[in-house]
């Protein structure tokens, strides 16, 4: 299983973090790295998508160097870092994370506060697009406020910036559409998680935008960790779907898609994986002797 939709925060702001949003009483992570380790190992659970946030541009640098510490962390982790459009060096910062391994971009532009379609983040998705990262982008209203809503309207007017080059639309395509947005969201060249989708949607609704996108462009997600991973869980395993199906959300369309970006090795079958792990227990001499070299 994969889960591509998780917050994780340096152990000291942590706890603030919590503080924020809980929507069930109790957490069933302490939104620490490590804490979402034990949770990943309890749920069996191979990788993980940390998506971090920069909310101010002067905070960018900060936040992306938190998701370069833990990118790739016990090879379970994957980082996504933060780009503000409204920083000078927006674009720059994109060339850095790429230059230093990451592989997706993430905007929550309702607590970034920018306008998704703004003329100072074209540029951006432009370069996100041109590098072939992947970028998920927070989809829909929020309850705290109205500004920023990110609607499939203003989605359209952008996506061909990023050349084709993954996005993830999150939330079943944003949360608190209306049927008509909804629509119009599976009607765009995009991919969606599941995350927090037992806020906004019920299971009527969820099986309904599961329709429109088809079980092939949708990744499982929880938004950890404000979420419950049960419920979270239970909408996918309660949807009508096939087995097959239910593999693709839970796994099989985010491993293709993040090896596609580079941000995760192949699968490979277990036989060449024996091979690799043969290789990797010889020493260069052995090697060399075994090619006919030297």
């Amino acid at each position: 299983m994969i889960d591509v939709h998780v917050h994780c925060f340096p152990d000291a702001l942590a706890p603030r973090a919590l503080s924020k949003t809980n929507l069930y009483g109790t957490y069933e992570t302490d939104a620490t790295i490590s804490g979402q380790l034990r949770l990943a190992e309890r749920e069996n659970i191979r990788k993980t998508v940390v998506l971090h946030m920069a909310f101010r541009p002067d905070s960018v640098a900060h936040v992306n160097q938190f998701a370069l510490d833990v990118n790739g962390k016990d090879g379970k982790l994957i980082s996504f870092g933060t780009v503000h459009p409204h920083a000078p060096n927006a674009v720059e910062e994109v060339d850095r994370l790429y230059s230093l391994g990451i592989r997706g971009i993430k905007f929550q532009p309702i607590r970034q506060e920018f306008y998704v379609d703004e003329p100072c983040c074209l540029p951006v998705y432009r370069r996100i697009g041109e590098l072939g990262m992947m970028t998920t982008i927070h989809g829909g209203r929020s309850i705290r406020t109205d500004s920023y809503p990110v609607l499939p309207e203003a989605i359209a007017r952008i996506i061909d910036l990023f050349q084709g080059a993954p996005v993830d639309l999150a939330h079943m395509g944003g949360m608190f559409l209306t049927d008509k947005e909804m629509e119009l969201a599976a009607s765009l060249p995009v991919l969606t998680d599941t995350a927090l989708c037992v806020r906004h949607l019920d299971q009527e609704r969820f099986n309904r935008a599961l329709d429109l996108f088809g079980p092939e462009r949708v990744m499982f997600g929880t938004d950890m960790p404000w979420a419950s991973m049960a419920k979270e869980k239970a909408y996918i395993e309660n949807a009508p779907l096939t087995e097959a199906e239910r593999e693709l959300i839970f796994d099989g369309n985010a491993a293709r898609t993040l090896t596609a970006v580079g941000a995760m090795a192949p699968d490979l079958p277990p036989s060449e994986q024996d091979l690799i792990r043969d290789y990797d227990d010889l020493d260069i001499e052995t090697l060399l002797h075994r090619g006919g070299c030297g």
